[in-house]
């Protein structure tokens, strides 16, 4: 039978030839590389079909131009064509290709009456094709071998034309005749199968290496992205949970988390080879450095890390050229330096240099072709220049071959303003004196880089933003005012030229090309209302068809009610963007401010020829990256989420979720429970409960109103509010509901202070100015001390109930609360100063809003003492401040103490008194006299500025992350553990079997307490 794939009939074809368009330079900036002048050696044309084949990008006509093969001849499997457009003086090329066979057989031609042929032949030559059904022609020539890739191809070029030159391909049709083949991406096919090996990350083979001995090699061009999409199953490197994630995208309605797997770091970069995932980081903690780990999946899901390689420095981005992968680090030594690593890796996974390459540079910008890696920096002390350096990737013996390095008098803004097409290196930068303009250079890379041609004055007095190659043109966007569009032509690389100019509002930062197509997206830049201009995200479809006439076809502004400034991460990184050249539309996140804030996620349609709303879907967390799982289905990627959406009559809608990350920004523990409290940093606003056994996987979940700053929890319900407007809300715990939210009044009703909560009732403070007339109108007496005013302070209370949180009082106290004692009592705090002590107060309140003092000590404690409250034991560090006097320091003025006093009653006992090395900041505690430790700074005094100025930065004390546990039950502290990274006091809870960190995205962390 003939296999007809994508009909459901007896007939399955095995691909459907029509040809899908490729968006130019889209993905890839190499340019194949012109050896018009080599032989046309069988076996070097089998190799270097294969390349252009991979590098077919261009702008091609949709034609049913089949070729396809039905499998139940009776004697052997016949090959059959098809045609339904006239094409005139054409050279068409019916081909066999072995993507592994590497000798002469491996690339064949039929040509009618002589059969298959060794070689580049074509099938027709100079021929009037006209359309015609599907005919029986041949037979395949051969079997496939075994793990070989075997393609038939069948390719029109005008007459004459090259046929290795895919640029003039008038149409084309590529069918995998084997299911390995099927795995392989080549334009022009169209029937795949996955296979682990195959990045999806979009790649294509880009040009011909050439190994020493002059063997033309294939090389495959990847820039990694963080996630990858293997069959059904994305591979994501979450940079803010610092795991790597793999999510189950089979189902669209319930997407599932199968495998989230602790890195060391925070991932930049994924890549996949083979069976191996290789993640590039930078490590937590700076001394670290970066490295790439490399993991590999167990039976049941979950993944290993098999092996580890460092990086030089701080990892910035790597790229691909088949299996070396190029690594850019910078670090310091003693200056900041560039360093360049080329890396491959072996059967077993392990990684190993092969060569590097490092030099005195800042804010680089890398761009890897076919046979060359093209890498920009900054010139240390000359910031005005940028220093051009270039690698010739061909040699094995020299992998990271440096040629000689280019000064150029101004700066290159990005990876898109270079490019190599053949043996020309073209760049596009703008000029150190900003009144002269931009200018195109054209170096020859196989003469030294000696420069060929140059055009300067482009847009004088403007900035340079987008530029795109393609071809012999390049795009240029210049701004000022206007954003002009311009054309440049390349055909003389000894004399490029300006071609043409188009002037439209606002700039693009990002340019697209496809065939006399480019798609641009940038910046609206307009006037709004009186005085105020908006920038605003826009798309912009420009048609070049006409090189001396480029014209606008139309431009989108995303999200333009009443906001005057939005944002997408595409502007800077392309890869945010989605953009189907086939499909025409593109999809984007978009961040907006100003009156209508958000995140939303932006369709934009081209299809009538126009941008246009395809779409547009508000957010609760911000995207990161779209991929298209099938035609109106797409998953969108967040660091802290991961959607699935559909689209029906131009409206999308969620259809499934899967969380992938809190932002944990406080803990509770309460009797084997353990709360926790996800808000800010663009993320959702949660409560969880969950299990102490299991804190990563949550019992419960409450959504909460949007923006509230604090949480606080007592035995019996849950606090949650924000200062400004004043905003209360409560869970509670008992019966698992939310309680009805107390609203801001008005905008004005603001209350800043220390909160706490006790029982159902919540608590805050404020503290006023009072003058001292307003005083004297509500006082017996009248102030007689000549001061203006004094400072009071209040304290506020509600009630949680049913109905939502009920007013109780309005208290005065003396100072700033720490909390209620659970033998019942109010803690207060007034600040020392120089002349008088730190003071203590145990406090009653009554239910009409007096309060009572119960019990006062002081201590010779400064004001920024820490304070910990933990049942009825107060814990007060205390100490004196250093003092620089000129470059030194008083070190008699160090001493640093922890005191710990009960509420017993009425009163306020000692209970404990210990000395510290350092600034003891009690973060947590436990019942039974264990105490969390942060090893703080020590409070600075500085008297002399000058003497300070000329000291060493070495000997300043710095904050430490660090924290200690401690065993207070005797009179000397007994040291338990110590923590490297320890976050805020609100961040961790304990009891006395575990300590729990909060970690944000990352987490919470468990430590069990192994006492002494």
């Amino acid at each position: 039978m003939t296999l007809n794939y994508g009909k459901e009939t007896d007939s399955w074809p095995i691909h459907l030839c029509k040809i899908a368009p490729f968006a130019s330079g889209e993905v890839i900036d190499g340019r194949v590389k012109d050896d018009s002048r080599l032989p046309l050696r069988p076996s070097v044309l089998s190799k270097y079909c294969v390349v252009l084949l991979a590098m077919l990008l261009g702008n091609h006509m949709a034609y049913a131009w089949n070729v396809t093969v039905q499998t139940d001849a009776p004697n052997a499997a016949a090959v059959s064509l098809e045609n339904d457009t006239s094409l005139s003086k054409v050279d068409v090329y019916l081909t066999w290709l072995d993507l592994d066979d590497k000798t002469e057989t491996g690339y064949r031609s039929w040509i009618p009456a002589l059969g298959w042929q060794n070689g580049l032949v074509p099938e027709w030559n100079g021929k009037d094709l006209a359309p015609f059904s599907s005919q029986p022609v041949t037979s395949l020539p051969s079997e496939c071998p075994a793990q070989h890739r075997c393609f038939l191809a069948w390719v029109a070029t005008p007459n004459g034309a090259d046929p290795l030159d895919w640029k003039r391909w008038r149409a084309s049709s590529l069918l995998p005749l084997n299911a390995l083949a099927a795995t392989a991406r080549l334009p022009g096919q169209h029937f795949f199968l996955a296979n682990n090996s195959v990045s999806s990350t979009f790649s294509v083979t880009a040009g011909i290496a050439t190994d020493a001995a002059g063997t033309a090699t294939t090389s495959t061009i990847e820039k990694p992205d963080v996630f990858h999409l293997e069959g059904t199953r994305l591979f994501y490197a979450n940079a803010q949970a610092q795991r790597l994630q793999i999510i189950e995208t089979a189902n669209a309605t319930a997407p599932q988390l199968v495998s989230s797997t602790v890195l060391s770091g925070f991932p930049k970069e994924i890549y996949t080879l083979g069976q191996y995932h290789l993640v590039l980081l930078n490590s937590a903690t700076s001394s670290a450095g970066a490295q790439i780990s490399v993991f590999r999946e167990n039976g049941d899901g979950s993944q290993s890390e098999i092996s580890t390689f460092k990086l030089s420095g701080q990892f910035l981005e790597s790229r691909r050229r088949g299996d070396v992968i190029y690594t850019v680090s910078t670090h310091y030594d003693p200056e900041l330096r560039l360093v360049v690593q080329s890396l491959v890796i072996d059967a077993n996974g392990q990684l190993s240099e092969r060569a590097n390459q490092a030099w005195n540079a800042y804010d680089p910008h890398v761009a890897l072709f076919a046979d060359y890696l093209v890498i920009t920096g900054g010139i240390p002390g000359n910031w005005t220049n940028t220093e051009l350096r270039v690698f010739d990737l061909r040699d094995p013996a020299q992998p990271l071959r440096a040629l000689p390095q280019i000064n150029l008098s101004g700066r290159v803004p990005s990876e898109f303003h270079l490019d190599v097409s053949g043996n020309q290196l073209r760049v596009v930068y703008s000029a150190a004196d900003a009144n002269s303009g931009s200018v195109l250079s054209v170096y020859d890379l196989n003469a030294e880089l000696a420069q060929l041609g140059s055009v300067g004055g482009i847009a004088p007095k403007e900035a340079l933003f987008a530029t795109r190659f393609a071809e012999n043109f390049a795009y240029v966007v210049t701004y000022e005012r206007k954003d002009p569009l311009w054309v440049i032509g390349l055909s003389d690389p000894t004399k490029p030229v300006i071609l043409g100019e188009l002037q439209v509002p606002g700039w693009s930062e990002k340019l697209f090309v496809h065939g006399d197509r480019v798609f641009g997206l940038g910046v609206d830049d307009q006037p709004f209302g009186s005085g105020t201009w908006a920038r605003r995200v826009a798309a912009s479809l420009f048609d070049v068809s006409v090189p001396a006439a480029p014209g606008l076809l139309g431009r989108f502004t995303a999200v333009t009610d009443d906001s005057v400034y939005s944002w997408s991460q595409a502007l800077s990184d392309e890869r945010a963007l989605l953009l189907d050249w086939e499909k025409q539309y593109a999809l984007l996140p978009v961040e907006s401010w100003g009156n209508t804030p958000g995140s939303y996620l932006q369709w934009v349609d081209f299809s009538s020829g126009v941008p246009k709303d395809g779409g547009q879907l508000k957010l609760s967390t911000q995207a990161e990256r779209s991929v298209a799982l099938s035609s109106e289905l797409w998953g969108v990627l967040g660091n802290q989420s991961f959607l699935t959406v559909g689209r029906s009559n131009g409206v999308p809608q969620v259809l499934g979720q899967v969380e992938l990350a809190r932002n944990v920004s406080w803990l509770y523990l309460d009797e084997g429970e353990l709360w926790s409290g996800v808000y800010g940093n663009q993320g959702y606003y949660r409560l969880y409960r969950q299990k102490t056994a299991n804190p990563d996987e949550a019992e419960m979940k409450w959504n909460l109103d949007h923006n509230y700053n604090q949480i606080l929890a007592t035995n019996s319900h849950v606090f949650f509010f924000r200062w400004q407007p004043f905003t209360l809300g409560a869970l509670d715990r008992v019966r698992g509901e939310l309680l009805p939210t107390l609203a801001p009044t008005n905008d004005k009703n603001s209350v800043y202070g220390q909160a706490f909560a006790d029982g159902d009732r919540f608590y805050i403070s404020n503290s006023t100015w009072q003058d001292v007339k307003a005083l004297d109108s509500q006082l017996a007496l009248p102030d007689k001390t000549g001061n203006t005013g004094y400072l009071s302070w209040t304290l506020q209370g509600w009630q949680a109930a049913a109905a939502g949180m009920k007013f109780v009082a309005n208290y005065n106290i003396p100072g700033q609360p720490i909390g209620f004692a659970s033998a019942g009592g109010l803690l207060v705090s007034e600040n020392g100063t120089d002349t008088e002590p730190l003071r203590i107060d145990l406090l009653t309140l009554d239910a009409n809003g007096n309060a009572s003092l119960r019990d006062s000590l002081t201590l010779p404690c400064p004001a920024y003492s820490n304070t910990l409250l933990q049942g009825d034991t107060l814990y007060i560090s205390c100490g004196n401040a250093v003092i620089y006097s000129g470059a030194k320091v008083d070190s008699a003025n160090t001493g640093n103490k922890l005191h710990a006093f009960r509420v017993d009653g009425a009163t306020l006992t000692p209970s404990g008194e210990w000395a510290f090395d350092e600034w003891p900041r009690p973060l947590a505690a436990s019942n039974n006299g264990l105490v969390l430790v942060g090893a703080g700074f020590y409070p600075i005094y500085y008297t002399d500025v000058v003497g300070i100025a000329a000291m060493s930065i070495g000997t300043f004390p710095s904050w430490s992350s660090s924290c200690r546990l401690y065993d207070m039950t005797s009179l000397v502290p007994v040291l338990l553990d110590t923590f490297d990274n320890c976050p805020a006091a609100q961040d961790v809870a304990m009891d006395d079997k575990n300590v729990y960190f909060a970690h944000g995205f990352a987490g919470i962390e468990t430590h069990q307490i192994k006492r002494k």
